[in-house]
């Protein structure tokens, strides 16, 4: 069985800001999955980041001039962060982390060396303290080194002669999940400003979604066995091919090379046939309705 968990980003509301100046907001998202096959065993940990990009995930603008009161749509490539999981893991943490920033004068590249920065650190963090989330020295001290990587990255990756306004990361927060069960299930995510900073207060809506494929292992016999016939048949195509240019000694060979390969031809369309029966049975049982694909011969 194969469990597919999304997390969302829908919409971004900004619902106070400390004056009428209008705002630039990106986000930095990321989504850690930790997948643990026992007690015993070592945790597989996975950082994810957006859908890639042509327009740069790390830093695109959701609004040009967000004031109180706005809200926008956050578009998918910026905001949906998707991980699958074997049946093999029986316990799935999720864990989602955002970080939003206020765009001045940070060029892409910049922007980009911060959140890889990002990235890092969150993965590090995690996998160095993963019995010690619960301890908020701990987050702390995790949330410290971040800050530090993101911003010596940012510094290198300015122009020697920077004197533009530096973005401004307004605040962060996060959610976490222990085995969501499979469906839809919406969440608010609240991103307020350092006390010590200009209070402003937004609202991330956004929702996990859980799928499970009880199938994957039918579906995929059904896939080799296809693709054992198209092999074959490509043998097949070759040899008839051969066969008009081929001497008579030659085409006694081909004879016999054709004899064989439509042989297993015949055995890889009965294995093809019963990998999708299979399959049929698992689908059945599991209350999944649809096809198993176009069939081919």
């Amino acid at each position: 069985m194969n469990i597919t968990e999304r997390t969302i980003l829908q919409q971004l509301q900004c619902t106070s800001l400390p004056d009428s100046t209008g705002r630039k907001p990106y986000l930095w998202p990321a989504l850690t999955a930790i997948d643990i096959a026992s007690q015993n065993s070592l945790p597989t940990i996975t950082i994810i980041p957006p859908e890639a990009d042509e327009n740069g995930t790390s830093g695109f603008l959701l609004s040009n001039d967000m004031h109180a009161g706005d809200s926008v749509d956050i578009p998918s490539f910026a905001g949906a962060l998707g991980h699958s999981s074997e049946d093999g893991f029986p316990r799935r943490n999720l864990i989602l982390l955002v970080t939003l920033w206020e765009h001045h004068d940070f060029p892409q590249g910049a922007i980009d060396a911060g959140y890889n920065a990002y990235l890092d650190g969150v993965l590090c963090g995690i996998a160095a303290n993963l019995n010690f989330l619960d301890n908020s020295d701990v987050v702390q001290g995790i949330a410290q080194n971040i800050q530090t990587a993101v911003t010596s990255a940012i510094k290198c990756a300015l122009p020697l002669l920077f004197a533009g306004a530096p973005d401004i990361p307004v605040g962060f927060n996060s959610l976490s999940w222990i085995n969501p069960a499979v469906g839809t299930s919406p969440f608010s995510l609240e991103i307020l400003s350092a006390p010590s900073g200009p209070k402003a207060q937004y609202v991330i809506q956004g929702q996990l979604e859980v799928s499970a494929d009880h199938c994957t292992a039918e579906q995929a016999a059904v896939s080799r066995a296809q693709l054992q016939i198209d092999q074959i048949q490509a043998s097949i195509d070759v040899l008839n091919q051969e066969w008009q240019h081929a001497s008579p000694g030659m085409r006694t060979y081909i004879l016999q090379q054709r004899r064989q390969l439509k042989a297993d031809l015949e055995a890889a369309k009965a294995n093809v046939e019963k990998a999708r029966k299979a399959l049929t049975t698992c689908q059945i049982r599991s209350g999944v309705t649809g096809g198993t694909g176009p069939g081919r011969s």
